[in-house]
């Protein structure tokens, strides 16, 4: 269910194991070229049912593990366990069990975990923030924790709530991060069309303020746009399982990249879709990114057989390409004209100004031609 991988170390999570769960780290032997299993990890304080292992990351050599069904603070509450490996010793040693101070019944706080050097972030989709007045509102919340070197502690830095919370919206059921940017995704939003958010760590204030929300240019209801996110760098890739683009084949995957230089905003500069077949894809269940390669899981492919997609991500610098033929043209023209003075989201709003208009019909006309 839960997969992680950095540089020669991989961590596999398997919740059902032991009645608990459980997580293996598996190392790259460059002697023998073969990944060879290091060792068994299993929280110091398991109990059947906490689904340790159903979601997994690792950064270096520290692992932060996910177990979204713990009952600290209530049924389903959950928890994160960080493990850090020992190189005197060769062995990964539990360093820290996470809790949400302010945790309920069923936040499954775990679900989902991203770290990324000192810096953790954990999901807790169940969270009722946006309305405490009902018993369940699966609003939805994440949770930023910094490793504090002086007391060699995770501490708790902030909840991350979005700004425009409402029930059902599921913030925190996919979560990545960064550096100092993190992306929290929100499937059930908007009747399940799906919304991500950007937050960026503004070290003045010390504070994660929301960047910007996150929209396919043509979501539509229950594509669940934001049911897994990636980020690395200035670059961050969604799926969304469930669209339908043509005919039987469900799921796509957007490409934003962060524009620093000019409009300062999250652009979105692609879509990724499957190979057309008879069967059902459900490209974008889950995503990943490391540089400019993307890996999209879509575990409807060949009968459920399951399948993974990969991407080379130089090849959406062609946004001008709006007709994806490899060619930017006269087609591409007439499909910018058609959007002028709209605001459709996404290409062909190039420079991200929310209007289609003379700047990106330069755009368009500076990258004629066939594309690089």
């Amino acid at each position: 269910v839960a997969v992680a991988i950095d540089g020669d170390t991989a961590v596999i999570g398997a919740f059902a194991v032991d009645g608990g769960g459980a997580a293996y780290v598996f190392r790259f032997d460059a002697d023998t070229s073969t990944w060879i299993e290091e060792q068994k990890l299993l929280a110091s304080d398991r109990e059947i049912g906490d689904h340790f292992g159903q979601a997994v990351s690792i950064s270096d050599d520290v692992a932060l593990i996910g177990a979204p069904g713990h009952d600290d603070i209530g049924t389903n509450s959950g928890a994160a366990y960080v493990f850090r490996f020992d190189p005197d010793t060769s062995r990964w040693v539990e360093e820290q069990k996470l809790l949400a101070s302010d945790g309920d019944v069923s936040d499954t706080f775990g679900f989902p975990v991203a770290i990324s050097g000192d810096t953790a972030v954990i999901g807790a989709p169940g969270s009722d923030d946006a309305c405490p007045d009902r018993i369940t509102c699966n609003s939805g919340a994440a949770y930023i924790f910094r490793y504090d070197p002086e007391t060699s502690r995770w501490v708790k830095q902030e909840k991350l709530l979005a700004s425009d919370a409402a029930f059902g919206d599921g913030f925190g059921f996919s979560v990545s991060i960064s550096g100092e940017v993190a992306l929290i995704g929100a499937h059930g939003d908007g009747f399940s069309s799906g919304s991500a958010y950007v937050f960026r760590f503004d070290p003045e204030n010390w504070q994660w303020v929301e960047e910007q929300k996150l929209l396919a240019s043509d979501g539509a209801v229950f594509d669940q746009f934001g049911r897994a996110v990636a980020i690395d760098g200035d670059t961050a890739v969604i799926g969304a399982f469930d669209h339908e683009d043509v005919g039987p084949v469900f799921g796509a995957a957007y490409v934003f990249r962060f524009d620093p230089a000019g409009s300062g905003s999250w652009i979105e500069q692609q879509k990724l879709l499957p190979n057309p077949n008879p069967w059902t894809n459900f490209l974008g269940w889950s995503v990943a990114i490391d540089g400019d390669t993307a890996v999209i899981g879509a575990y409807g492919e060949d009968q459920q057989a399951g399948a993974a997609y990969v991407f080379d991500l130089t090849a959406c610098l062609c946004t001008a390409d709006l007709d994806g033929d490899g060619n930017v043209g006269i087609l591409d023209l007439l499909a910018l004209l058609a959007a002028w003075d709209t605001e459709p989201g996404g290409p062909p709003d190039f420079d991200g100004d929310g209007t289609v208009g003379i700047l990106d019909l330069l755009r368009l006309l500076a990258n004629w031609g066939p594309c690089p």
